[in-house]
């Protein structure tokens, strides 16, 4: 896997007014619970999450509940666009990164046992 490639952002001052306005806005727009399904550009499949955390799922569908949203996912196009800049690692070799880091921080705290061996 390729190391990062980090771009400088342009910077530009703003006011103390704006900088509050532009992070409340910010603060609304993601305080909602939000899914790795919201931010990918293709579907996700339950698999592919438990794949990266080393689990078997075993599903469960109770008919007579709510179906729900039957899935989602986001154009990034626009970032792309704007920020000239795409992701360097696969959804499932991030997931799998991610996964691993959380878990390595909860069995450092002592809030979990040793981690998994995944792979």
């Amino acid at each position: 896997m390729a190391a990062p490639r980090f771009e400088k952002l342009d910077y530009t001052e703003k006011s103390s007014e704006e900088m509050l306005a532009q992070s409340h806005a910010f603060y609304l727009d993601v305080k909602g619970r939000r899914t790795v399904r919201d931010f990918s550009d293709r579907p996700v499949p339950r698999e592919i999450i438990a794949n990266a955390a080393g689990k078997t799922v075993r599903k469960q569908h109770d008919v007579t509940k709510p179906q729900g949203v039957r899935g989602r996912n986001s154009d990034n196009s626009k970032l792309a666009d704007l920020l000239s800049w795409e992701p360097s690692v696969t959804l499932e070799e991030g997931l799998a990164i991610t996964y691993r880091w959380i878990e390595s921080q909860l069995a450092a705290e002592g809030r979990i046992s040793q981690p998994a061996k995944v792979g």
